[in-house]
């Protein structure tokens, strides 16, 4: 066996692993969109409208200086964080006044579906606005008819479920629509006057293929087929001879160093997640709140923590490899020795494998 171009190899496999480790997760959040909110009707929640109330009277004060941009980040932020169809009809009128005549819409039609009575004003003169808008801009009813009914749906830049009708301008619209279990759809319209119709049926995925050995023939079962002994084989009735075993050093610097890259691991595991649940609740947040100061800050620290246990644990894990290696690697087959690292949505892996080459007599 000749360990110093082993210990060569299995050295710089592993800086490949934890060069590949660090890079997944540091482009994480980059790589990873925000989840769209999704425009869909539901209860009205518990004491919604008194804990959004100073939220809503800040974004008052903006719109009645005719600051709508300003005042409409407010607006969604009572609506998204405090359901409640009066915030539903504010979010209606804020995006009337910036003539994103679409999303009003939406947001009226949640209102009125809402378990909770709306102020006279919002069934009054903002329905009377919202129609004399959608005349004034040509806009046209699409129905959405599609399968499964809960499906989420993307249309014209806006994400929804549960609604049945988009208020859209003329011209050609892709719908896409996704839901569990199924596979992904879409489909382009031409949304023309008077109204326009949309059919989709989403598809369950196409079962697996089975195995197929040459020409289609199905493989055999292994443990049916027999193999034919060696040409290295013993005699029957012969007993087996082996050579006495060479002294070997110990084994424990070797599961030292994988228990302790199991528990890096494992730490780097855990932070990698904390730093997924930051970022999931700073996405959640507007930019300009405490609360995606701080959530951002989590996620900043538990990344750190991440990397640096995944470094440790490469280091540990390919330390602990080769100690184990190099000892017992006289009764392994020639071959190669490899090191592989995968990023997923709740940590990483370290995997590695070996083969030596056998010196002779």
């Amino acid at each position: 066996m000749r360990p110093g171009p082993l210990a060569g190899s299995v050295a710089a496999l592993v800086a490949g692993a934890v060069g590949a480790v660090a890079l997944g997760l540091a482009q994480t959040a980059a790589d990873e969109p925000s989840a769209p909110w999704v425009i869909a009707p539901g209860d009205e929640a518990a004491g919604a409208v008194a804990e959004g109330a100073a939220t809503i009277a800040r974004a008052q004060q903006l719109a009645k200086r005719k600051r709508y941009a300003e005042a409409l980040p407010l607006f969604e932020e009572a609506a998204r964080r405090w359901p409640a169809a009066e915030h539903d009809c504010y979010l209606a009128l804020a995006y009337l006044r910036v003539d994103d005549v679409t999303r009003a819409q939406l947001w009226h039609e949640v209102s009125r579906r809402r378990n909770a009575a709306r102020p006279t004003w919002c069934t009054g003169s903002l329905t009377k606005q919202l129609d004399a808008a959608v005349r004034a801009g040509g806009l046209v009813p699409l129905t959405l008819q599609i399968v499964p009914p809960d499906a989420v749906i993307e249309v014209a830049g806006v994400t929804l479920r549960g609604l049945d009708v988009v208020w859209l301008a003329p011209g050609t619209h892709v719908v896409a629509a996704r839901a569990d279990g199924m596979v992904d759809g879409s489909a382009s319209i031409d949304v023309a006057a008077p109204s326009a119709t949309v059919t989709l049926t989403l598809a369950p995925p196409p079962p697996p293929e089975p195995d197929a050995g040459p020409l289609g023939v199905e493989a055999p079962d292994a443990a049916a087929v027999a193999t034919a002994p060696g040409p290295d084989a013993a005699p029957l009735g012969a007993p087996a001879v082996s050579p006495p075993p060479a002294a070997r050093p110990p084994r424990w610097p070797g599961y030292v160093a994988l228990g302790a890259g199991a528990v890096a691991l494992g730490v780097a595991g855990f932070s990698h997640a904390q730093a997924l649940d930051a970022r999931d609740a700073a996405n959640a947040e507007f930019p300009t709140t405490t609360a995606f100061a701080d959530a951002e800050g989590e996620f900043a620290a538990a990344r750190l923590r991440a990397l640096g246990g995944y470094a440790v644990a490469a280091a540990a894990i390919g330390f602990g490899a080769y100690w184990l290696v190099t000892r017992d690697g006289d009764e392994a087959a020639a071959g190669a020795t490899r090191v592989g690292a995968t990023l997923e949505p709740g940590g990483a892996s370290v995997t590695l494998g070996w083969t030596f080459e056998e010196v002779g007599p």
